[in-house]
């Protein structure tokens, strides 16, 4: 495979950081990377993460236009390990399920995707690395098999919050439903042991640390820390497309959906345990954040956090589920902390979970066997005004077949799609030829798609950017 990767010179991370050396500060020295990730968390529970929001708020940059490039756990994960969009990897879905399309912990395995991903590229970049929480869907089924890369390995394939096995080195370890069994108390105390024993090592054996962190957490059953059951005392969220009264404008898969069937009752019930169970992920976080303190190295790490997809709970009338082309699913929380970076500072830029993995890569000097789907925004973070991308793209690939060429009758169900989002509109391109357009700065809440009428020629336009994405 060609090696290299398309990402954006870093140089102003580390002009910012020889300058400072020059001003008689420690010289410039690879930062240690710590990558926190929770699970189907949605913009709307940012605010539950009181302290992690205000750290970043303060001390770091919120990424205010983040999307993931496929709103599934299992295929968005491939993509950041990966760097790749699931156009080339197959990684399409949780499962496999043969032709219709590629996932799980095995696929991964012996497709040789893991043979070359950011472990891999960072470990031979003299990192000490560390993989904590959930890999790969259905990994309990090659368990307790360890991929390439990873000096400290305690994966689990299955987000849970309890009665929950570990493979930790090779070892399967079980977790029962005792309070200390809690996953993120669990994986928050993995991470700081591995954090001190990177720093604590001996000046030969020393080196920076990459550190990848998967919550469970606010995925449902989204179970709380026993402290927080009962503590959300706030409103439960009303959009201005909740339970969408005219959806004339949309397309036949979302005309199906009854209002009536949505559920609001069981909806705000999973709010309220989604926002309970991630107060114990801002606890983790202030602990780790702690310890860096405590063992000074905070100014030295890199800190970026994100989630692998969102989550619709009664927008568009869409029940409790991920995989559409709407904000709710795509536009996910995202943050950064480290050396060189803005402080307090919130960008509009265009960003995407391949550009993660592109920036880790600059940060660490590394070198992908592969060619990045990516670019790094590591001057975004530096507070460059450097336009990393006039447009990102998503998609999705439906697991019937089916959805594909279904058209106007009452059994259409959500068909694959490719979208294309600017700074300005959003453009989404379903597999039986339907369309849907947005005004991004008129209609945030993505009432009225405006595909009859824009001008065609702005459609064809982008139709065929969509093609050239897909083919690229």
């Amino acid at each position: 495979m060609p090696r290299g990767c398309c990402c954006v010179c870093a140089l102003s991370f580390t002009l910012g950081l020889f300058q400072a050396s020059a001003q008689g500060q420690r010289p410039f020295v690879r930062p240690n990377v710590l990558l926190v990730s929770v699970d189907d968390m949605a913009n709307r529970h940012r605010v539950f993460l009181d302290r992690t929001l205000g750290f970043f708020e303060t001390k770091g940059v919120i990424l205010d236009n983040f999307f993931v490039v496929t709103p599934l756990c299992n295929p968005s994960r491939a993509a950041v390990l990966t760097g790749r969009y699931p156009h080339h990897t197959q990684m399409w879905l949780n499962s496999d399920l043969g032709s219709i399309g590629r996932g799980g912990a095995a696929y991964f395995r012996d497709s040789g995707l893991d043979e070359s991903t950011l472990g891999v590229w960072l470990q031979d970049a003299g990192y000490r690395t560390a993989l904590h929480g959930k890999y790969m869907n259905l990994y309990d089924a090659i368990a307790p098999d360890i991929p390439p890369g990873w000096d400290d390995w305690r994966a689990m394939g299955s987000p849970l919050y309890y009665h929950y096995q570990l493979i930790e080195n090779g070892r399967r370890r079980y977790y029962f439903s005792q309070e200390r069994d809690y996953s993120t108390s669990v994986l928050r105390d993995h991470t700081i042991a591995f954090i001190r024993s990177s720093v604590n090592a001996t000046a030969v054996d020393r080196k920076p640390f990459f550190a990848y962190l998967n919550f469970s957490a606010p995925h449902v059953p989204a179970t709380p820390a026993p402290p927080d059951i009962g503590s959300y005392a706030g409103e439960i969220p009303r959009p201005p497309n909740y339970n969408e009264s005219d959806v004339s404008d949309k397309p036949t898969w979302v005309r199906n959906l009854d209002p009536d069937s949505v559920e609001l009752d069981h909806y705000d019930q999973i709010h309220v345990n989604m926002a309970e169970s991630l107060r114990s992920v801002d606890r983790a976080f202030v602990d780790i954040v702690g310890v860096l303190r405590d063992l000074e190295v905070l100014e030295n790490t890199v800190i970026l956090f994100f989630s692998d997809n969102g989550y619709s709970l009664g927008e568009h009338r869409l029940g409790n589920q991920k995989n559409s082309p709407y904000d709710e699913s795509v536009r996910v929380p995202a943050m950064a902390f480290g050396p060189g970076m803005g402080r307090g500072v919130t960008s509009d830029a265009l960003l995407t979970t391949v550009d993660l993995t592109a920036t880790i890569v600059d940060l660490a000097g590394a070198h992908p066997q592969t060619v990045l789907d990516g670019r790094s925004f590591v001057p975004i973070l530096n507070g460059s005004k450097l336009k990393i991308h006039d447009e990102i793209f998503i998609e999705r690939r439906s697991p019937d077949p089916a959805n594909d060429t279904c058209v106007a009758t009452s059994e259409c169900r959500m068909p694959s799609y490719a979208g294309i989002i600017t700074q300005r509109v959003k453009y989404i391109k379903y597999g039986n030829g339907e369309i849907e357009y947005y005004d991004r700065s008129a209609d945030f809440w993505e009432n009225q798609s405006q595909h009859l009428t824009v001008d065609p020629r702005v459609l064809a336009e982008l139709d065929q950017k969509l093609v050239a994405f897909q083919n690229n």
